[in-house]
């Protein structure tokens, strides 16, 4: 990987390299991050506890940006079936959805699999972020009086930003914030929000501008409820420009990203103690979309069966080559790749202050 890209400097200078530098390297591949002469920030490999038990079990969680370009006819089937997949190989508790519709998780293909159907989604479908979870394995609820205390510090501190002019209602349609419970466990409550960072009109000081906004809001969530926060999306600023915006408090994610990513690393994690991410990389779409021809071709084999017309089975062959074109190349489908990782989630004796904290 490139060495490390070199953090925003202030006055003009800053400005110039956030205005006249819209292309990025990649985030440098090391087991810690520094921000602001800071602490050492993350760390690639799991805290080691003392025994790594059930009580210990990862969350897998998982970035999906659903959007992607429109190759044709076919489109939406083919990436319907590549998310699905993504899900039914990781198997995640967790999926932090971009640009979500809710025609990904409708249909029979999605109720009638025995491990897509205990997935279910909370938010609104005409937001652009919401939270899809394994009902099986969690509890995931609204917490309005949290929502309620970011959107109002979000919306004070960017009316002194004029350039951002945000109001409430652009932050909540771009954002899902729930509190998690792991089932059966105590003290595992911890907030969680998907965030799609905005993009239209908005140069890279712009986006940084917004990023500082929202360190300042997440770090006023967890001083007052003190419950941990996992952060992740996709948004919409490169992570070598946030870098040195990351508070003492939060830990910022690196991961390598794949060839065709190298140069817009948007979609990342961030956490407030109480939480540990480990083993950050992209999905291996290629591997997904084998999956994806396999399960077309059965499709396709289960539907000639049920005809005894030339035409239709015609019309049905080329459908399917049309899905398989699609499914072999990721930037067909998927504009961002999946981003996945593993979760050390609380007891809230982790936090600081606690004997067990770091």
């Amino acid at each position: 990987m490139s060495s490390s890209p070199e953090s925003i400097t202030k006055g003009e200078e800053k400005k110039g390299n956030l205005e006249n530098n819209p292309k990025d390297d990649m985030p440098k591949e090391t087991s810690t991050m520094e921000s602001k002469g800071a602490r050492p920030k993350t760390s690639s490999t799991p805290i080691k506890s003392e025994k790594q038990t059930e009580e210990n079990k990862p969350l897998k969680v998982v970035i999906i940006n659903a959007n992607g370009p429109n190759m044709g006819n076919g489109t939406t089937e083919t990436r319907k079936y590549t998310i699905q997949n993504v899900i039914f190989l990781n198997k995640p508790e967790l999926i932090l959805f971009q640009e979500f519709t809710a025609e990904i998780i409708d249909g029979k293909v999605w109720s009638s699999n025995l491990v897509l159907k205990h997935y279910k989604f909370t938010g609104s479908n005409k937001h652009s972020s919401v939270i899809v979870y394994n009902s099986n394995e969690l509890f995931v609820t609204e917490n309005t009086e949290i929502e309620k205390d970011f959107q109002t510090i979000f919306q004070g501190d960017t009316s002194k930003h004029s350039e951002l002019n945000h109001n409430k209602s652009d932050i909540s349609s771009r954002m899902c914030l729930r509190v998690v419970k792991i089932k059966d466990k105590t003290d595992t409550d911890f907030i969680c929000i998907s965030w799609h960072g905005k993009h239209s009109g908005m140069t890279n000081v712009r986006k940084v501008t917004e990023f500082k906004t929202l360190m300042k809001v997440l770090n006023a969530i967890y001083n007052k409820y003190k419950l941990p926060i996992l952060i992740g999306g996709d948004f919409n600023v490169v992570m070598k420009l946030i870098r040195p915006e990351v508070n003492d408090l939060f830990k910022l994610y690196p991961y390598t990203p794949s060839v065709r990513r190298k140069e817009k690393v948007i979609d990342y994690f961030i956490t407030s103690p109480g939480l540990h991410l480990y083993d950050m990389k992209p999905v291996d779409l290629k591997k997904v979309s084998k999956l994806c021809i396999i399960k077309l071709i059965y499709f396709v084999i289960k539907y000639l069966i049920s005809l005894d017309r030339i035409l239709p089975v015609l019309h049905v062959l080329v459908q399917l080559k049309v899905h398989v074109s699609q499914a072999e190349i990721p930037e067909n489908v998927l504009d961002h790749d999946p981003i996945q990782a593993k979760l050390i989630p609380p007891p809230l004796d982790n936090l600081p202050g606690s004997s067990s904290s770091e």
